[in-house]
């Protein structure tokens, strides 16, 4: 599995509102996480920067956030966000 993150700066809500596409739009990746799930189903050991195809996979993520961005569904009259952030911990119980 691998994960790349952006630097967030707008409030996530529980639904996706206009900013969220906004955002979507815009962004770009920040940092990389690239994890084995079969060995390390607890995702503990980053191989980002020791696994042989690492830039492979980045290249791959990279590639498909620009094909959204540019051919992904563009919707219209999404609400705009209102502003209350709804924590993890509120709805994810294990």
């Amino acid at each position: 599995m691998i994960l790349a993150a952006a630097i967030d700066t707008n409030p996530l809500t529980h639904r996706f509102s206009m900013p969220d596409m906004v955002y979507v739009s815009s962004m770009s990746f920040a940092a990389y996480e690239l994890y084995d799930l079969a060995s390390d189903p607890t995702q503990e050991i980053d191989l980002i920067d020791t696994h042989p195809k690492a830039s492979y996979y980045k290249n791959a993520i990279i590639q498909q956030l620009q094909d959204i961005q540019k051919e992904g569904y563009k919707w219209e009259d999404l609400p705009e966000s209102n502003g209350k952030m709804k924590l993890k911990k509120d709805w994810v119980r294990y």
